[in-house]
């Protein structure tokens, strides 16, 4: 039987939020380069990592995101159906 340690050796990990932001406009030998950069050996986990702390204005963000993205169609929604179910529109 082929243990977690060994099946892990061959596994390799590139972490591509770390590529440049000009990444495809790079010369095709540079990607490869900056491919090896962030590549690195799979490690195996032995409890779960702690996540990362967010920043209250990245939280805030988030909500006004949610909401105007999702909420605020649904208000209209409700809004034009009340209307409609009240003869003036």
């Amino acid at each position: 039987a082929i243990r977690l340690e060994q099946m892990s050796d061959n596994i390799e990990v590139v972490r591509l939020w770390q590529l440049p932001d000009d990444f495809f406009s790079l010369p095709r030998e540079d990607q490869w380069i900056a491919i090896k950069k962030i590549t690195s050996k799979a490690s195996i986990v032995k409890k779960p990592r702690a996540p990362c702390a967010i920043a209250l204005r990245d939280d805030a963000l988030a909500i006004s995101f949610f909401l105007v993205t999702l909420c605020l169609p649904l208000l209209l929604l409700g809004l034009v159906g009340a209307s409609v179910y009240n003869g003036s529109l």
